[in-house]
């Protein structure tokens, strides 16, 4: 799983996404946050990125749902 440093998002960003300096932010495949941690160990981030990519697998793997529309 890429890794990315916020320093290194475009001048501001981390301040406009109002991350703080001692957060990790777990972002999923599919582009949806899957987790926010506050100064986590290196367990409680192994456990973040786990749960993450176990919800983005089995959110691709659904069937879409039929969605309704009127003519």
């Amino acid at each position: 799983m890429p890794v990315h440093r916020s320093a290194d998002l475009a001048e501001g960003g981390a301040a406009r996404l109002g991350i703080k300096p001692d957060e990790v932010w777990v972002i999923r495949p599919d582009a949806h946050l899957a987790a926010t941690l506050t100064g986590p160990t290196a367990v409680e981030v192994n456990a973040a990125l786990t749960r993450g990519l176990r919800a983005a697998v089995t959110a691709l793997a659904q069937p879409p749902r039929p969605t309704s529309f009127r003519a």
